[in-house]
């Protein structure tokens, strides 16, 4: 649901189900100990702002199943600096990003099973 664990600043980490195919708006917003997050298999579409402000989230590994990744979904994650997808570059290529996703991350690259490919930051993100 919509932010459902948002703010909970002692969760240091959570298991999603299986059957879970989408996370809602702001679910785990400023969860500021947060150190590292994977995202099931089935899961395609993250909402807008589901791991912003998450300070110490370090990795995440995301789903090849992913379709759409939210508006400003990592923005200021500062301490992201390993984004792990489980699919092909073309894959992730394929990926709808919505703007903001990477805003204030320090991860340069989304490591893919067969390569890896360089985020860009927008003009407005810099």
């Amino acid at each position: 649901g919509v932010s459902v664990f948002a703010y909970c600043d002692s969760l240091t980490s959570a298991t999603i189900g299986n059957s879970v195919t989408s996370i809602g708006h702001y679910s785990f917003e400023e969860c500021s100990s947060l150190t590292s997050i994977a995202i099931p298999h089935g899961i395609t579409r993250i909402s807008d702002r589901v791991f912003e402000k998450c300070s110490n989230l370090t990795s995440v590994t995301l789903p090849e199943s992913i379709k759409s990744i939210g508006h400003a979904m990592f923005r200021d994650c500062t301490s992201l600096t390993s984004i792990t997808f489980e699919g092909t570059v073309d894959q992730w290529n394929a990926i709808t990003l919505n703007e903001y996703w990477n805003h204030n991350v320090p991860a340069t690259e989304v490591i893919c099973s067969n390569g890896t490919v360089a985020l860009e930051l927008c003009a407005d993100c810099i």
